[in-house]
């Protein structure tokens, strides 16, 4: 067998007859000598630098199964347009359409799948499989028929201008950059950190889409990115977390690109005979995309503009005849953005919903409007009737599991309508003042209204961000220097239609939530226009064209250095990052380059398989490797502990949850909780929980083995500098006022005041905890023997709140020896008790506080 396996090989050589062995050696030498140099070059290599080691492996796995992951919502996007939207419809068109459509199928098997806890390497393979075989043969027709007539085209067009050439070179060039960015985890934003990226996680390790039990609004808002990252994470790749992390970072990237074809799609309708091939590149011409926080860094905006141009191509198609199946079509896409954010949604649906209503009225109200169009007589609204069901239906995944899970469809919001779960006492307040307020948005007043208006021509060169480049504007101003050409060239209906709705999407933009990134939702459509109004620029003559030139030329100058700013959150110099990364095999060890996030790899390796982890106050979790838990006021509304108070409650709560480990920064906290709340979590993790392991930044204790007995802290000292609490003694339940309140929120008084130096040690004494505000003092130096330093509250960034905004910064030392106790008379609250004067302070206390005698445990 092996002889004629030899025989066949080097008959496929084609071997001259009758010459002797020298023509097989001379064949048979090239690649016999360059296979060998190959191996000993390998070898030679994997001494310095082993080969299974590489970068290399990594990337090309995270290229292999982002292509899989596209091809799949490619096959079954084909399947479903072309059965909603008919086969008569330009392949440019279809892909666009079919990506965003496959996107939300694969989010849809996605969730159903993990309802029923499914979530798993096996998923991982089977989902895409299942996928591509739905729409693989029509496809690959579809496919072949394309290649042909593309082959039959180029013999017919002329070779590429200069031009074209050039503006290639520039597109090729900026999607180089940009990937370039996206090879380091360090570049991964702060939001996707802690949010998009610890949901997809949380449901990967969990196996399962369930309730979030304690109510996290992140998982209870939009996030269909999430589940496509999840699909990372379900299996542990070449690099573990690293490796989870690029092929995310692939994937939101595969789905930029294909948002390039759909540009260059709209284009072409909107301008006929226009040349859609290089409209992409105009893309680029807005070099916001480059600079944190509107790069691709694993957020929502990039995934909700993959839907930007299938809405408005699906409302084109749908306008004419209200066809019911086009109907659906378009109800899909604006429910693939729907999904994605609140913010973009309301910003791509607003013109469609106008559209498709003004549309209906008019067919409805015009027999030979119907006729005209061909559309059938009850069209005018069935057709609006499957949008609205058909929207209701594709959404069900986020209002319906709502209601389910949560009490409400749009929880957190509601309160006052539904019987909201989980939702403590506090809760209501804390998202009315903490949650809500954070979105930027102008005064709901006529001044308001003015500047809304006003911003639709300034928005490029004003920025609206967290500061992370100043005032300077990175935007891009071609968009409104189009529009202003735009009464000068002539466009069509659709043009000029597309250019209202990016504007009416930039005003609702304005009103709802104005950071520059979400405005990274309607860059798809900004492009399309733009460059869909260069084209009718470009015909106006020689003038027109090199004026054009010149603002193009202005624009990338200007533009030019937006990728080397300095200005990222987390990684600061973003090139560097990726610079370091690639570098980093002359100086770091193998497993030290392949380490996902700073500081979270240890904790991933600490906590055993099978847990389910407390993150206390921690804001980013990502890299875990297990379902969590977040604590953190302002974004959950089931967990607050000044309201529980004792051990035993706190522990029958986090017992319910499945927690099985908690876990805590060193040192510090973002100050969020109650005064209550901080003394009634410390109280719980450092008496009763299990003895805390350090792990590198972090500290990790197991849940107690049981439900413990003891009690609450009872009396709390307090000294501060009077801005907010008093300095005195009080009650636990004095304390649980939340930090998100209205800024002339009220501060009871203590129950034992104290303003000497002897009333101040006397009320440490008789407490189990200790506040102390950092500007104001320190604990008498005689009581820190007594007491250990426990964390220290530093309100920053945009949880900086009500009380809290001036940055105020308090110590909480917590008892560690027992002592006597000290006997504190109160009023008994019926009016007639009488004060007592306490021998420690020398004074009588604050009566009209309810309660007797008490004895406060020192």
């Amino acid at each position: 067998m092996m002889a004629d396996w030899i025989r066949a090989a080097l008959g496929t050589l084609r071997l001259p007859k009758g010459e002797g062995p020298l023509p097989v050696v001379r064949a048979l030498g090239v690649p016999v000598v360059i296979t060998a140099a190959i191996v000993g070059f390998g070898l030679f290599v994997d001494e310095h630098h082993r080969i299974r080691d590489w970068l290399f492996w990594t990337y090309a796995q995270a290229w292999l199964l982002s292509t899989y992951f596209a091809l799949a919502c490619l096959s079954t996007g084909f399947r479903i347009v072309r059965w909603l939207g008919g086969k008569r419809i330009p392949s440019s068109e279809l892909f666009a359409l079919a990506m965003a459509a496959g996107v939300f199928a694969f989010f849809a098997a996605f969730f159903i799948l993990g309802l029923f806890g499914l979530l798993g390497p096996a998923l991982f393979v089977l989902l895409p499989a299942a996928m591509i075989a739905v729409g693989a043969r029509p496809l690959w027709t579809h496919c072949r028929r394309w290649l042909r007539h593309r082959a039959a085209w180029r013999r017919r067009v002329a070779p590429s201008s200069i031009w074209t050439l050039a503006a290639w070179g520039f597109g090729l060039f900026a999607i180089g950059m940009l990937y370039f960015l996206i090879l380091s985890p360090a570049n991964i934003s702060y939001d996707a950190r802690w949010k998009h990226l610890a949901l997809a996680e949380h449901y990967a390790t969990q196996g399962f889409v369930g309730p979030f039990l304690e109510g996290w609004y992140p998982g209870t808002a939009p996030h269909l990115p999430s589940f496509l990252y999840a699909w990372a994470f379900l299996v542990e790749p070449i690099g573990g977390l690293f490796g989870q992390l690029a092929i995310a970072t692939h994937i939101e990237f595969v789905l930029f690109l294909s948002t390039l074809v759909g540009i260059g799609a709209l284009a072409r309708r909107l301008v006929p005979g226009a040349d859609g091939r290089l409209v992409w590149v105009v893309r680029f011409l807005f070099p916001g995309v480059l600079l944190y926080d509107s790069n691709l860094s694993l957020g929502t905006d990039h995934i909700a503009a993959l839907f930007a141009i299938p809405i408005f191509l699906a409302t084109m198609r749908t306008w004419r005849r209200l066809d019911p199946k086009e109907s659906a079509l378009l109800a899909l896409m604006i429910s693939g953005g729907l999904l994605t954010k609140y913010s973009s949604a309301v910003a791509l649906f607003a013109f469609p919903v106008l559209a498709i209503v003004a549309r209906s009225v008019w067919l409805g109200l015009s027999r030979r409007a119907r006729t005209a169009s061909g559309a059938a007589s009850n069209s005018w609204w069935v057709g609006p009737l499957v949008c609205v069901v058909g929207g209701l239906l594709f959404t069900s995944p986020h209002w319906l599991k709502n209601w389910i899970w949560y009490g409400g469809p749009l929880y957190p919001s509601g309160s006052s309508l539904f019987g909201l779960a989980p939702w403590t006492v506090d809760a209501e307040p804390i998202f009315r003042y903490g949650y809500m307020e954070q979105a930027w948005r102008p005064s709901p007043t006529w001044a308001g209204l003015w500047e809304s208006v006003k911003v639709l021509f300034t928005f490029s060169i004003l920025p609206h961000n967290w500061g992370f480049h100043g005032k300077l504007p990175v935007f891009g101003s071609l968009l409104t220097l189009m529009l202003l050409c735009l009464p000068f060239v002539r466009p069509r209906r659709w043009l000029v239609a597309l250019f209202g709705s990016i504007h009416l999407g930039i005003f609702s933009w304005f009103w709802i939530h104005h950071q520059d990134r979400h405005l990274q939702t309607l860059m798809p459509l900004m492009a399309a226009a733009t460059g869909a109004a260069m084209i009718l620029v470009w015909r106006q003559g020689r003038a027109a064209r090199a004026a054009l030139l010149a603002a193009i030329a202005l624009q990338v100058i200007w533009g030019g250095d937006v990728w080397f700013f300095p200005t990222h959150n987390m990684a600061k110099k973003p090139i560097a990052a990726s610079a370091d990364l690639l570098a980093s095999g002359f100086t770091k060890k193998p497993e030290e380059r392949l380490r996902g996030f700073e500081g979270i790899n240890e904790l991933r390796q600490a906590l055993p398989k099978g847990a389910k982890v407390l993150v206390h106050d921690i804001h980013i979790h990502t890299g875990i490797g297990a379902p969590s838990v977040s604590d953190m006021q302002g974004w959950q509304g089931g967990i607050s502990y000044g309201r529980l108070q004792t051990p035993g409650a706190i522990y029958d709560l986090l017992h319910g949850m499945g927690i099985t480990h908690l876990v805590w920064s060193d040192g510090a906290s973002r100050g969020l909780d109650s005064f209550a709340g901080e003394a009634s979590f410390w109280n719980f993790a450092r008496r009763h929980a299990g003895q805390a392991k350090k792990v590198g930044g972090y500290f990790v204790a197991e849940m107690p083995s049981g439900r413990p007995d003891g009690p609450a802290p009872r009396d709390i000292a307090v000294l501060g500098c009077g801005k907010k609490y008093e300095t005195g003694l009080y009650h636990l339940e004095d304390l649980t006022l939340p930090v998100y309140t209205p800024t002339k929120a009220e501060f009871p008084p203590p129950r034992l005041p104290a303003s000497t130096d002897q009333e101040k040690r006397g009320i440490v004494e008789a407490a189990s905890f200790v506040f102390v505000e950092n500007d104001c003092g320190s604990l008498p130096s005689k009581e820190k023997k007594d007491f250990e330093r426990v964390v220290t509250r530093k309100p920053r960034g945009p949880f900086q709140h009500a009380w809290d905004r001036r940055g105020d910064r308090w110590t909480v030392w917590m008892r560690s020896r027992p002592a006597a106790t000290v006997d504190v008379v109160r009023d008994g609250g019926d009016g007639e008790g009488a004060p007592t004067t306490l021998p420690m302070l020398g004074r009588p206390p604050r009566s009209g506080f309810p309660g007797g005698r008490t004895s406060a445990p020192r």
